[in-house]
């Protein structure tokens, strides 16, 4: 069962286990929206999701991708103008 960057793979019954991911939070929803869109344009794995309750900050959207992506995400944003509020790295 494959697992998405921040999927959590097939729906049989084993447990998944969790993984370091990176969690970058934006300011406004806009801006996460826009990370979404570049991501996909530059075939860039990753997803929006739900700000994870441990963070309170934020719009209330957060970008993941695997840990290995974070300076990719980061070069991402900065050639596309997109400002982030903070880059997390946690276990989801």
């Amino acid at each position: 069962a494959a697992t998405t960057a921040c999927g959590r793979g097939s729906s049989n019954n084993n447990p998944v286990k969790e993984t370091l991911k990176c969690v970058i939070t934006f300011d406004s929803t806009s801006q996460a929206m826009k990370m979404e869109k570049i991501s996909k344009q530059n075939k860039f794995e990753g997803r929006l999701i739900p700000l994870p309750p441990i963070i309170s900050a934020g719009c209330g959207l957060a970008f993941c991708t695997l840990v290995e992506n974070t300076e990719k995400a980061e070069q991402l944003m900065s050639s596309n103008g997109i400002e982030h509020n903070k880059i997390y790295q946690l276990l989801i």
